[in-house]
């Protein structure tokens, strides 16, 4: 067996085994879910400012 399939076979062992690896998962939702909510705060505030900065351009 040749060193590079050799050292193939580490790596898709080493992968293998932290694909299953459970431990910290629901700790990595809730940081996902934080950040995915921080995200939607900042795009809404955004489109908001832009918004009333167009309303305040209107003539009236």
């Amino acid at each position: 067996m040749s060193t590079l399939s050799r050292k193939y076979k580490q790596l898709k062992n080493r992968l293998t085994s932290l694909a299953h690896d459970d431990r910290g998962d629901v700790v990595e939702k809730v940081f996902v879910i934080v950040g995915m909510v921080i995200l939607a705060v900042a795009v809404i505030a955004a489109i908001t400012a832009f918004v009333n900065g167009q309303l305040d351009q209107l003539p009236g």
